[in-house]
């Protein structure tokens, strides 16, 4: 059995989901994208103005890119994708900390990698990228 626990006002969940397209033309890197997440507003007790989310995101590289690619013989560009987790903390009615853990999966599209010791059509390795946001409200 799962352990349940009673809400209060104080709590609140939400969802996003978005999605666009872009016609696939030498113009456009990106011919379509999705990103979507939840937020838990009031995640703790006692921590009523705090905010706990999950995300993630999604772009396809189109295929005149890839031809391209394909093309100057570098290795070809198709996706990248990312996952987030972060918590606002409500430090002060007009200061919040947001710490930031990010994944992301095949950085730059799988473009080649353009370090001077990277071998040669080797792509940019997943990243782990740690960040810290602050507001300050006046």
């Amino acid at each position: 059995m799962w352990p349940t626990r009673q809400c209060d006002a104080s709590q609140a969940l939400s969802l996003f989901l978005r999605t666009g397209m872009a016609p696939d033309q030498s113009v456009n890197l990106v011919t379509w994208y999705a990103d979507g997440g939840l937020g838990l507003k009031g995640p703790l007790p006692g921590r009523e103005n705090d905010i706990a989310s999950v995300g993630f995101g999604y772009a396809g590289v189109g295929q005149a890119a890839r031809a391209a690619d394909r093309d100057a013989k570098l290795p070809v560009r198709d996706y990248e994708a990312f996952i987030e987790v972060n918590y606002t903390v409500t430090m002060a009615p007009w200061w919040t900390l947001q710490p930031d853990l990010q994944y992301v999966i095949h950085p730059a599209f799988g473009a080649a990698n353009p370090l001077p010791t990277a071998k040669a059509n080797v792509t940019i390795p997943d990243a782990t990228v740690f960040g810290l946001r602050t507001t300050l409200t006046f």
